[in-house]
């Protein structure tokens, strides 16, 4: 019985207007996967999309905004079965890319330029994503983390633009979405792409230009911190002893502007002032210098050791075994350093306890000649 009845209440409704569209049980807007099951969601739908028409035309940009995802556009009647868009959909569409373009520019134009980039981007508009983005690194031009993902994301754009084969895809007819689709692309701003791409490639060399620029400057500064830096060293024993954090820095904002060659070559430098000093603490510094340059820093690193081997040897025939040990450390030579040092040490403990026993026969000698 249970089916009959429902049987007979889909035979009533089959023919009222909002039975076309539910009758193909697809999902969408705020129904999820459930599809239109019954008449009521259609008609539900059909009263969210008049909401947001009427929204629209009110000028309440963002509850027509927010209204369009609400929308179950599978439910409302021209939702198509095959997947092609029907009238409502393109409009829904075209009000949703017009009230994020607007709300995006309010936002822009108050400061919120994280809020407006979310709106642009997310509604296609990508030039003027573009100029938000470039405005938030500019706005923190000392921040390595912004900067860089300012000029990343613009190398990944232009990237992406420049390897579309635009003469193919302007062959497509921008009114046949399965074409635009089986490329693809999203059939409501395939024509967007189409037309912002030129201009978008030219403003976007423009911003990398300006900041690569800054990037670069950003460089230069820490360059010279670090020779202000390293040349105090030969002035003052409370200087700091190394420089590697300005160099480190330096190679960051360098790399961003792809000449991280001038930090590499200036980590060099230090290295082989440091080597031709000759000390302990210079050779285990210049390895350190040597180690950032990336620059035949293998090569490098083994004149060093080399060094701090000879300078071993040359100690140890002084018998200063503390400092060959020291200097075979450098080079590398950790074992033979180890045991020079428990020789060391066994030495000195040799030496110590012979003291000792001196010491006592001495007391001793002096308390007999107190008649203590």
């Amino acid at each position: 019985m249970k089916h009959i009845i429902a049987f007979i209440a889909l035979s009533l409704c089959a023919s009222s207007p909002a039975y076309a569209a539910f009758k193909a049980g697809r999902a969408g807007g705020e129904d999820g996967g459930e599809g239109c099951l019954t008449e009521a969601k259609a008609q539900q739908a059909r009263k969210a999309y008049e909401q947001v028409l009427a929204d629209d035309k009110a000028g309440r940009t963002k509850q027509a905004y927010d209204g369009v995802l609400r929308v179950n556009t599978l439910c409302i009647v021209g939702g198509s079965p095959t997947g092609r868009y029907g009238p409502e959909e393109d409009r829904l569409a075209a009000i949703r890319r017009k009230s994020g373009g607007k709300l995006g520019e309010e936002a822009e134009n108050k400061g919120g330029l994280a809020e407006a980039h979310k709106y642009f981007s997310e509604n296609h508009y990508g030039i003027a994503a573009d100029r938000v983005e470039m405005k938030i690194a500019t706005a923190r031009p000392d921040d390595f983390e912004t900067m860089s993902k300012a000029i990343y994301g613009f190398r990944r754009t232009r990237e992406y633009l420049n390897g579309l084969d635009m003469n193919a895809l302007r062959k497509i007819n921008p009114h046949d979405r399965d074409a635009i689709a089986r490329r693809g692309f999203a059939p409501d701003w395939f024509e967007i792409l189409l037309t912002e791409r030129d201009p978008r490639l030219k403003a976007i060399a423009g911003y990398l230009d300006k900041l690569e620029a800054i990037a670069t400057k950003n460089g230069e500064k820490f360059l010279s911190d670090e020779d202000r830096i390293f040349s105090a060293r030969k002035s003052s024993l409370t200087a700091q002893r190394e420089t590697l954090k300005e160099i480190e820095k330096a190679q960051k904002w360098f790399g961003l502007s792809r000449q991280e060659k001038r930090a590499n070559d200036r980590a060099v430098k230090r290295g082989d002032t440091l080597l031709a000093d000759g000390s302990r603490s210079s050779l285990q510094l210049a390895i350190s210098y040597y180690d950032l340059s990336r620059h035949n820093s293998d090569g490098n690193i083994k004149k060093v050791r080399e060094k701090a081997r000879h300078l071993g040897d040359a100690h140890l025939k002084k018998g200063e075994k503390k400092i060959a040990a020291e200097y075979y450390q450098i080079a590398g030579l950790s074992d033979k350093a180890d045991k020079l040092e428990a020789a060391r040490e066994a030495e000195e403990q040799k030496v110590e306890a012979k003291r000792q026993q001196q010491f006592k026969k001495d007391q001793k000698s002096l308390e007999k000649e107190l008649g203590l």
